[in-house]
């Protein structure tokens, strides 16, 4: 099917035909009521139920559709009339083109992005990032050892530190390198972190942009260790 038919959905795979067992699984999880039936079991990433079958996992309302209606939904959206995310009541269903599917959130007042804890898949609240900038602004410690405290990666705590996540919350961590901080040399924690970087092959360049120095410095640091 052409990208340009109205129609056209990215490719998605097909829901697998449930054993006896796996839907007694299924059904398990859903928790029927007079109105929406509740997914109680995994959610996706986005907050939708989220059901395992075979080695894929598949959307948990999109696998009632199909049941319901005899065939896999397809290339299509499958969209609530009751707005509820979690519900799988196969009468509050139906399916619908990229375009109704938008025209159908816009209508429903959920054109927003989830940001911060309001995210389903977020580790971390907002006091968590502001602690996180005011400990590395202030401290010795290093993104490592920060990640290590709060149990998230220690890209996420650099992306965090840049102010490039949860930007909209505060700005980025105060100038730990900065001109109008006390704390403008090269610490040997600093310097432990280059070294183990370097180890790792990031390069010099990568590393300055990392830790808010200037590539000279680097190469100073790397000529006196710690």
């Amino acid at each position: 099917m052409a990208r340009t038919d109205p129609l056209w959905l990215p490719k998605v795979k097909t829901i697998p035909k449930l054993t006896e067992s796996r839907a007694a699984s299924f059904w398990s999880y859903v928790r029927k009521g007079s109105g929406c039936w509740e997914w109680t079991g995994t959610r996706s990433g986005k907050g939708y139920g989220a059901f395992s079958i075979g080695r894929g996992s598949f959307r948990a309302h999109r696998i009632t559709w199909a049941l319901a209606n005899g065939r896999d939904p397809g290339r299509l959206f499958v969209c609530h009339t009751c707005d509820n995310m979690l519900c799988v009541n196969p009468d509050h269903l139906f399916l619908a083109t990229p375009t109704a599917n938008n025209h159908d959130r816009d209508q429903k007042g959920r054109a927003h992005i989830h940001r911060g804890d309001a995210h389903p898949s977020s580790k971390i609240s907002r006091a968590d990032c502001d602690a996180i900038r005011r400990e590395y602004a202030t401290s010795d410690a290093s993104a490592r050892t920060i990640a290590e405290k709060y149990n998230v990666g220690e890209v996420q705590v650099r992306v965090i530190i840049a102010g490039k996540a949860w930007g909209y919350t505060t700005h980025a961590a105060p100038g730990k390198r900065g001109k109008n901080h006390a704390r403008r040399f090269v610490t040997d924690a600093d310097k432990n972190e280059i070294a183990r970087l370097r180890v790792d092959g990031v390069s010099i360049e990568k590393i300055a942009k990392m830790l808010r120095f200037s590539s000279r410095t680097i190469h100073n640091a790397m000529r006196s260790p710690a």
